[in-house]
């Protein structure tokens, strides 16, 4: 039925069983499965412990007093730049529409439980574009840039911060 379904990605699908099975196979071996844990598990065991600290020290309440307000300041920001980006394309473009429509596409991504909204952010900033007046190419133009210049750079950062993470050697992380 699947195949049939497929049509002529039939051998996409059938790779796509393959690894369902293997993955499945690896599981239910005991053996298998306990030496991937362990393996993960030491190699994971500094990162996990230095997440924790640095989670329990950015929900400290000072810090979070510090930099909520920042955050809504970075919001802002990036409203804004969306706001002019969609003016070079629409003239008669509001400032708090745009900051309505950023602000709601932002929130669509993650109620679609898609990782990093990909896809549901874009498309809802395409479709409330498109109702605000704007064509669908300078629709697509504008949340493709704007997505690339605030999700991606954001992606950077944070790997940075991991690769940070990962490497530091302080002194609180020794056991």
């Amino acid at each position: 039925g699947l195949i049939a379904f497929a049509g002529e990605n039939y051998n996409q699908l059938i790779f796509l069983g393959f690894l369902l099975m293997v993955t499945i196979v690896t599981l239910k071996t005991n053996r298998l499965s306990s030496f991937i844990i362990k393996f993960f598990h030491k190699k994971s065991h500094k990162f996990i412990k230095a997440f924790k600290i640095r989670f329990n020290y950015c929900f400290s309440p000072s810090v979070f007093l510090q930099m909520f307000p920042l955050s809504l300041l970075i919001w802002w920001i990036q409203g804004l730049s969306f706001f002019l980006l969609v003016q070079m394309f629409y003239a008669e473009a509001n400032l708090l529409v745009c900051l309505g429509i950023y602000c709601v596409s932002l929130l669509a991504g993650p109620i679609s439980l898609i990782p990093g909204g990909l896809g549901a952010t874009e498309l809802s900033l395409i479709y409330l574009l498109v109702q605000l007046g704007l064509g669908s190419s300078s629709a697509i133009v504008c949340s493709i840039t704007i997505r690339i210049c605030t999700l991606w750079l954001a992606m950077v950062v944070g790997l940075v911060s991991i690769v940070f993470l990962c490497f530091n050697t302080s002194d609180e992380l020794e056991d």
